[in-house]
């Protein structure tokens, strides 16, 4: 992909998810959850910032194959 994002962008999405999912885990720990909230919250952490994690990594292993 010519106009797609480069290696550095990639490694800075899977660094600011990496710490938005600590700053989550912080911010659960400090405060608690109560009831079915912890669903909603990690549910919704883990697809957001697993798949941020995910994509730019694969998209990282497979770099050479798209260029």
């Amino acid at each position: 992909m010519k106009y797609g994002p480069s290696k550095k962008e990639y490694l800075w999405r899977i660094l600011a998810s990496v710490l938005g999912f600590a700053f989550m885990l912080f911010a659960v720990s400090y405060r608690g959850l109560s009831g079915m909230a912890w669903i909603e919250v990690f549910g919704i952490s883990v697809v957001f910032f697993g798949g941020t994690i995910g994509w730019s990594l694969w998209k990282l292993i497979t770099w050479d194959k798209d260029r």
